[in-house]
């Protein structure tokens, strides 16, 4: 593909940034909403308002950064999971920036999701 208007990559970043319910902090990669939705190092509730768009290379939302997330169990952050739980769906997985060790019962601070969606070479 040679084209792809920027209202087709925002409508691309809109089906996240609308749906999406909770990040959901994990040591290794879910790949469907049921892993996504288990073994849970630590979970933020998100909506709408939390995410910005700007338009640099076709596209691009961030989730706004959460303080104070209490980890739900101790273990090493490696992925963010974006889910859809009205829908049961996966929306999103990325690699951390930086790992960082989570010990239960502790808060701490989960650093802003970016989702880029490049214009096509």
């Amino acid at each position: 593909m040679s084209f792809l208007t920027d209202d087709a990559l925002n409508a691309l970043l809109d089906v996240i940034g609308q749906n999406a319910d909770r990040l959901l902090v994990h040591e290794t990669e879910p790949t469907t909403y049921a892993e996504a939705t288990s073994g849970v190092i630590g979970e933020i509730n998100v909506d709408s308002a939390d995410y910005t768009k700007s338009d640099t290379a076709g596209g691009r939302e961030t989730a706004a950064q959460e303080k104070g997330v209490v980890a739900d169990s101790s273990g090493t952050d490696a992925y963010v999971a974006q889910v859809d739980d009205d829908n049961d769906r996966l929306l999103a997985v990325h690699p951390v920036d930086a790992s960082a060790g989570f010990t239960e019962g502790l808060a701490y601070n989960v650093s802003g999701v970016t989702i880029e969606a490049q214009d096509p070479a």
